[in-house]
């Protein structure tokens, strides 16, 4: 909570749809992280309100996860008045990847992860 309702990036009013879709620093910002995703994976992209409400029949369960992280990226930097950074991020999703690949392990559910999330393992498992 601020007693400032605008963006500190580009001092439009900050609402959910700006901070995490319609603000020029998070456009740029997600257009980079696009073009990083896509060096390994075939058709990622984003739709505002797909991407916004974590909604659309063509995402998979593995996609839904590289976006949700990434908004929660966004969302904890700008809310600690960070820049945002492609490596930051990518960084954050890679260890979420580790994360939820030992947990897999640990619960004897290593190969449902790994049906899951095979379209990002070149990209996260590194």
């Amino acid at each position: 909570m601020t007693d400032n309702p605008l963006c500190k990036s580009c001092h439009e009013i900050e609402t959910i749809e700006h901070l995490l879709w319609s603000c020029p620093t998070t456009q740029t910002f997600l257009r980079k992280m696009t073009v990083w995703i896509n060096t390994k994976n075939e058709d990622f992209h984003l739709i505002d309100k797909e991407y916004i409400f974590n909604i659309g029949k063509e995402k998979s369960e593995a996609d839904l996860h590289i976006i949700s992280d990434v908004k929660y990226y966004i969302f904890n930097s700008k809310y600690n008045e960070k820049c945002l950074s492609t490596i930051a991020c990518i960084n954050k999703l890679k260890f979420s990847y580790k994360v939820l690949r030992e947990l897999a392990t640990e619960n004897n559910e290593l190969s449902k992860f790994c049906n899951t999330c095979q379209k990002y393992r070149d990209l996260l498992n590194t």
